[in-house]
């Protein structure tokens, strides 16, 4: 083999590794495209799914708060009756 020969074929070898490099590279490029573009969505959906806990907390805590008013109206309202059905001595 004549050294022009080999050189071409080592230039060929070597073309020929440097364009799977750039295939390779572009394939990483894409597949990091699609993860940026999934952990977009996923940020996204965790901000909605915490302020609808945050809403629900809120329902929750209005649930407790009327549950106790209803406790207290009753209390009262208990009260009343057996004071005004309590038998005179």
């Amino acid at each position: 083999m004549t050294k022009k020969y080999r050189q071409q074929k080592e230039l060929e070898e070597l073309s020929k590794e440097i364009e799977n490099v750039e295939t390779q590279t572009r394939i990483w490029l894409n597949e990091l495209h699609d993860v940026h573009d999934k952990r977009v969505d996923i940020d996204c959906q965790m901000i909605r799914l915490g302020a609808e806990v945050k809403k629900n907390e809120t329902y929750v805590q209005l649930a407790c708060i009327d549950i106790e008013r209803m406790e207290l109206r009753h209390e009262i309202r208990w009260k009343k009756f057996l004071q005004n059905n309590t038998p005179c001595q």
